[in-house]
C-alpha cells in the first residue's frame, strides 16, 4: 500500500536523524540510502488534488535541525551552484546540510500530519509537492554533495 511505503520511507529518513554517532554504524552511507528512498517512493506516486486547503502546523524546524547536527557532526556547509539561468552564469553560493536535513525534515512531518489529521490523499500531495519544489531540492543537492569526493567513499 503506497501510504505504507511513504510512511516507512519517512520514518527510515527520521530514524537516520535519531542516530547516536557515538553508538550506532549508520553513517553517510545509510543517510544516502534513506535519500535515495524517498526519491524512489516519490516516482511511485501519482499526481493527485489536494481535498483540504488545511495547514500543518508550524514546523520544528530549530528541533530537527539540531537533531541533524547531533547525528552528523562531520556534515556541514558545501559549495553549491545555483543552476536556475543561462550556462555558464551559475550563481555560486554556499549550502548547509545540515539545514538541508532540517528542511527536509520539516516538510516530512507535514506529510505525517497530513496523512494523520486529513486524508492520504493530502499527504500524498503534500509529499509530491514538497518534492517538486522544496525539500526535493535540499535532497538532491544534499546527495550531490554526499556523493562527492569530499565526504569520502563508502
Amino acid at each position: 500500500e503506497l501510504e505504507q511505503q511513504l510512511r516507512n520511507s519517512i520514518a527510515r529518513f527520521f530514524a537516520m536523524l535519531s542516530r547516536d554517532p557515538s553508538k550506532d554504524d549508520l553513517g553517510l552511507r545509510d543517510l544516502a540510502m534513506a535519500l535515495d528512498g524517498l526519491v524512489a517512493v516519490y516516482f511511485g506516486t501519482q499526481n493527485v488534488e489536494p481535498t483540504d486547503n488545511e495547514d500543518a502546523p508550524a514546523t520544528r524546524y530549530a528541533e530537527f535541525y539540531e537533531k541533524a547536527a547531533r547525528a552528523y557532526p562531520e556534515l556541514g556547509l558545501y559549495p553549491y551552484a545555483n543552476a536556475g539561468g543561462d550556462p555558464g552564469e551559475e550563481e555560486r553560493l554556499v549550502a548547509d546540510a545540515i539545514d538541508d536535513l532540517g528542511d527536509i525534515a520539516g516538510d516530512l512531518f507535514n506529510v505525517l500530519w497530513h496523512f494523520d489529521n486529513a486524508s492520504i490523499v493530502d499527504g500524498i500531495w503534500e509529499f509530491r509537492f514538497g518534492y517538486q519544489t522544496h525539500w526535493g531540492q535540499h535532497l538532491h543537492s544534499l546527495r550531490n554533495y554526499l556523493n562527492s569526493s569530499r565526504i569520502g567513499a563508502w
